[in-house]
């Protein structure tokens, strides 16, 4: 088993963490990640590509959303790394928190927030550590998100 230890941001009361040097909100609710970055930043530093574009996704931001699904390569939260990791961008930027982690990236690990140690702890099996998959897909009209094979439905 192998224990990560992330920084919580202090200046915020959610659980909010640092990742490529933006502010990321790991939102339990959430089923697809979002990542609120323009195309050619995610290009060069992900070697993102497109799935598919004019997606529509309601319940983001509490309301509806238009955007693009991008696969992006070689994504890691902390030591957790994600061979294909599948997001939901955005036309609309947010600048608060540019990206989301969906609760699904963290299927198969125990995740703790301590916000009186200012941080969050994930415990992974070491054999989950690497080469994870997440794909978004479209079951009967419905957004599912699979996780390694896993599917999970928004």
């Amino acid at each position: 088993m192998k224990t990560m230890e992330i920084k919580l941001e202090p200046q915020f009361w959610r659980p909010i963490i640092r990742l490529y040097g933006k502010l990321s909100l790991i939102d339990t609710g959430a089923v697809v990640p979002v990542i609120s970055m323009e195309q050619a930043l995610l290009i060069a530093r992900f070697n993102a590509k497109l799935v598919k574009d004019n997606v529509y996704f309601s319940g983001f931001g509490g309301g509806k959303s238009y955007g693009s699904i991008y696969s992006l390569s070689d994504f890691y939260i902390s030591e957790l790394h994600f061979k294909i990791f599948e997001c939901f961008v955005p036309f609309e930027r947010d600048k608060t928190f540019p990206i989301i982690l969906s609760a699904p990236l963290f299927y198969n690990t125990h995740y703790e927030f301590r916000a009186d140690e200012n941080k969050i702890i994930i415990k992974v099996l070491e054999d989950k550590l690497t080469d994870n998959k997440f794909l978004i897909t479209n079951l009967s009209d419905k957004v599912c998100v699979q996780m390694n094979g896993v599917m999970f439905q928004a």
